[in-house]
């Protein structure tokens, strides 16, 4: 042991710090006239007590040795001298969870890196979706669980981690921001969204990113990984019908109405087209609901799933001339490739429709709308039989009271005879 004498006390007495298998501070000893021995005795108790590392009796006068040697910076007067190769217990441990923390560091930057792949795949297919956005509420919910702007309690994975991201990465994510603020889409406190530590992802991004789009590229060990790591997460929420598709209703047959498969159609070439709306819209629309009329009946409705729709939809679609001509450049240009920054707008002629998103996103609308029918008209049934059984009791409450308290016999009076004059 480093000290020299154990029978004089050291300057500033014993002084020891007991921390937690956490490594936090539990307990402060100090002492200015107890024994050495005496002094070490209540430490090896609190770490028996409490299940603690070294609990027998010589480790603990060792550490609280080394404690007070390192306080005193090894002072040749009251330590021993501190030899080339010496390197203490305490020392020792530190250096220890030091090394395990930058192999934990490793690993978790390890695990980010392929989260972030993964993210980039996610903003592709998003991409490749035509920016399909889930409904602002949806996006304003999400966010407010990440930020706690609402509640006061933010993600503690929400954070902006000490990591460069890969400039093809940074260049990705650049030009999805811009996309996503020139789609107007924004949502309250969205400065405080940062990155998500669990699955890497980019949350201004994330928020407004259908679900389907986001589970198709996430591992199951990273979905877990937000149940048991931090409950309180959206992405642990059942489906909302009224902003997300889920999966497993893929193939649910629902009404179909050609008013609504075409008011979508011609939303979403008017928001992707590069000009205010695609030339021949109309000629598409008429030429289209000419193909498919005599699929619906009387009513234009049709019980059809949604890849039945998303199949009726592509088959006709591109069977119509105009519509091909969506997806070619008026400019004539060939080039797989088109260059913009981030001051100039890219000229309408050079750009073109993606067909494919277009179909996609119709089918999408429709199924959401469809959805959104389904609850409403599951909540108005439940609230008319529930009124419809509120009234029969009012109205028998009513009938039996006006029966026994009103309906009773009615005694005439014969007519008094006149007084004698």
């Amino acid at each position: 042991m480093p000290l020299k004498n154990y029978t004089a006390i050291c300057p500033g007495g014993y002084v020891y710090e007991q921390k937690g298998k956490d490594g936090a501070v539990i307990k402060r000893f100090w002492s200015t006239s107890m024994p050495f021995k005496q002094f070490v005795r209540p430490i090896q108790q609190m770490r028996e007590a409490n299940g603690l590392d070294r609990p027998n009796i010589n480790d603990v006068m060792r550490d609280v040795d080394e404690a007070q040697c390192e306080r005193l910076n090894f002072d040749p007067e009251w330590c021993q001298k501190k030899t080339g190769g010496f390197l203490s217990s305490r020392s020792f441990r530190s250096a220890s969870a030091g090394v395990q923390a930058a192999a934990s560091r490793f690993r978790q930057m390890a695990s980010f890196s392929e989260g972030l792949k993964n993210g980039a795949a996610t903003l592709k297919d998003w991409s490749d979706d035509g920016f399909a956005a889930v409904a602002s509420d949806e996006a304003q919910n999400r966010s407010d669980i990440c930020t706690g702007r609402l509640s006061g309690n933010p993600c503690p994975f929400n954070t902006n981690p000490d990591i460069k991201l890969p400039d093809s990465l940074a260049d990705i994510i650049k030009g999805q921001l811009e996309k996503k603020n020139g789609m107007k889409l924004v949502v309250e406190g969205e400065q405080d969204l940062n990155i998500c530590t669990v699955c890497a992802c980019f949350l201004k991004l994330k928020v407004w990113t259908p679900m389907e789009t986001i589970l198709g590229r996430m591992t199951p060990d990273t979905i877990e990984k937000f149940a048991t790591q931090y409950p309180p997460c959206w992405m642990n929420k059942p489906p909302n019908p009224h902003m997300k598709i889920k999966p497993d209703e893929i193939e649910k047959e629902s009404w179909m109405m050609i008013h609504r498969i075409l008011g979508h159609t011609a939303m979403w070439a008017v928001r992707q087209s590069p000009y205010h709306s695609p030339d021949g819209l109309l000629e598409v629309l008429n030429e289209f609901n000419r193909r498919v009329a005599s699929r619906f009946d009387s009513n234009g409705m049709v019980k059809m799933t949604n890849k039945e729709l998303e199949k009726m939809l592509w088959d006709n679609l591109t069977q119509i001339h105009q519509f091909n001509l969506w997806n070619e450049r008026k400019n004539g240009n060939q080039s797989p490739y088109g260059f913009v920054d981030r001051y100039t707008k890219p000229n309408p002629d050079n750009d073109f429709i993606d067909l494919h998103a277009l179909v996609r996103n119709v089918r999408s609308s429709v199924q959401r709308e469809n959805e959104r029918d389904e609850v409403f008209n599951s909540n108005f049934d439940r609230q008319w039989s529930r009124g419809r059984f509120m009234r029969f009791v009012r109205g028998l409450k009513y009938k039996l009271f006006h029966r026994f308290t009103f309906a009773r016999p009615v005694i005439q009076q014969s007519n008094p005879k006149p007084p004698a004059p």
